[in-house]
């Protein structure tokens, strides 16, 4: 694979930069990398765009078993972004002294609207630093230096960065070693720093004058937040802060993501909204409820030690799957359409993706309730966002 497409559809993941075959750098909004030549081979093992990675599965992707559930601790679920349960499986974890540290990203104390990754060792500090974080990111630059040797973790992060985690760990094993397992949670994409300047503009923050930014939580789903200085606040609904700011202008890998609901890892978890008389999602505040996919056999057993330690409530969901692909319709209707995406790039003679073709037939094959029509729209409103520079 040329390099241009590793730059191209790059993640942010920062992986290459914490193994110095690359550096990271603002360029338009986005981290960006700058890549060394001789460095091809190794990026091809590793990064979430090599195509490499992992066979995409139809609908949900590959899972033991599927829950609702929140935390039992009405303070975390209340500020957590959605019903609580991945900080409150961390906390399990480290106050049982399973881990020595949850690998995670928080607020960046100095600039509210960027991120930091953090090393975790009491429940209390994972508390502290949860909740979503819409921005750019690159967990996986600092990752080989938050960890030790003989000691056990966790990593909690995007899909994409837990995929180019998991491609590393077939290339090290004694850095494999140090993980107990990785979680995931539901994206939608990496916003920009332009968008962040946007959010902070519309919520009458300056940036320099800017001690806190939250994008949710403290309530479900709860309000954009930005604290200034003088303790002022300002807040916008998720509605408005996601659908008409900072969802608009993301990565183009994360327009192209096949994985959005973190297949690759042990567990991922989403929202788990109630639903309106349509069937479609109800973002009316309540009372935070995730969806947990358990994708491997220590994530079944982590998640129901939680449980029957009286951290986290879970119920059964396998009843319900079909009907969820209408909660979170957006996950499901750009895996289910990434073919004719492609097709488009393709037949416009650009760069795409190193999917296989054959997992792409497949998944649009077997998705149901995206009409024929649904699909050709797609398509053609992929050429024309290629013809107008938009892709």
């Amino acid at each position: 694979m040329s390099s241009n497409r590793f730059t191209e559809y790059c993640s942010a993941c920062g992986l290459c930069q914490g193994k110095g075959r690359a550096e990271l750098q603002f360029n338009k909004g986005l981290l960006q990398p700058v890549l060394k030549e001789d460095n091809i081979e190794f990026l091809d093992k590793v990064c979430p765009i090599s195509g490499s990675a992992y066979e995409v599965q139809p609908e949900w992707g590959s899972y033991e078993n599927v829950y609702v559930g929140y935390s039992n601790d009405p303070q975390v679920r209340h500020m957590a972004s959605s019903g609580g349960v991945i900080t409150a499986l961390a906390s399990y974890l480290l106050d049982e002294k399973l881990i020595d540290g949850v690998i995670h990203t928080g607020k960046d104390m100095d600039k509210p609207w960027r991120t930091r990754t953090y090393c975790s060792t009491t429940a209390k500090e994972v508390i502290d630093r949860c909740g979503s974080r819409y921005s750019q990111s690159m967990p996986l630059a600092d990752i080989f230096d938050l960890t030790e040797e003989g000691k056990k973790y966790i990593y909690i992060g995007k899909p994409c960065d837990v995929l180019a985690l998991i491609n590393y760990f077939k290339i090290d094993p004694e850095f494999a070693s140090r993980f107990l397992c990785t979680i995931s949670f539901f994206c939608a994409g990496a916003p920009s720093e332009n968008a962040q300047m946007k959010l902070l503009g519309e919520l009458k923050c300056k940036p320099e004058e800017c001690a806190d930014l939250r994008y949710r939580g403290d309530g479900w789903p709860g309000f954009a937040t930005a604290i200034n200085n003088n303790g002022t606040k300002t807040q916008m609904t998720y509605n408005d802060s996601w659908g008409k700011i900072l969802g608009r202008d993301i990565r183009k890998s994360c327009k192209f993501c096949m994985n959005g609901t973190g297949e690759p890892a042990d567990i991922s978890c989403g929202d788990a909204w109630y639903s309106k008389a349509d069937g479609t999602p109800d973002f009316t505040e309540g009372d935070g409820r995730n969806i947990i996919f358990t994708r491997s056999s220590i994530g079944e057993e982590l998640l129901n030690k939680a449980v029957q330690a009286g951290y986290i409530t879970a119920d059964d969901f396998s009843s319900e799957i079909d009907n969820f692909k209408k909660i979170q319709q957006f996950q499901y209707e750009r895996k289910a359409t990434m073919l004719e995406k492609c097709l488009a790039l393709k037949v416009m003679l650009k760069p795409a993706p190193a999917y296989s073709m054959k997992s792409l037939r497949n998944v649009s094959h077997q998705a149901e309730g995206v009409s024929a029509n649904r699909k050709m729209t797609i398509f053609l409103g992929t050429i024309k966002r290629i013809v107008k520079g938009k892709i």
